[in-house]
């Protein structure tokens, strides 16, 4: 079975992936990750106002962070993967884990803390 990926770097180039190619590019398996997506998506249905148009769909935040999480890169080079700013990447990053971690949700939140108490 092949995975169908958010778009990335605001392109429509689409990736299919396998599962153990899912879980070795980022991370996680992929129903850790729709978990994730999910938790996003009731955080962001929570919110009082509505912000303007995101750069970054839910589930491409969520990789961002994965990618972040997974690689330890810099900001400033995923960024230029995204093709976004490199304050929009610090900020999505800092969004998701403590989304993730509040949530509540085991799965959800102990990659969040593994990557932390790894740096």
């Amino acid at each position: 079975m092949t995975y169908l990926l958010a778009s990335q770097g605001g392109t429509n180039k689409l990736a299919y992936l396998l599962p153990q190619d899912f879980k070795r590019l980022f991370g996680v398996k992929r129903p850790t990750f729709d978990a994730m997506v999910e938790v996003m998506q009731q955080h962001d249905q929570l919110k009082k106002k509505p912000s303007g148009d995101p750069k970054l769909t839910l589930e491409d935040q969520v990789l961002v962070a994965l990618q972040y999480w997974r690689e330890y890169r810099t900001y400033f080079h995923i960024a230029q993967d995204w093709e976004v700013s490199e304050s929009t990447i610090c900020r999505t990053v800092h969004k998701v884990e403590t989304v993730l971690i509040r949530s509540g949700r085991r799965s959800c939140w102990k990659k969040v803390t593994a990557s932390r108490e790894g740096a």
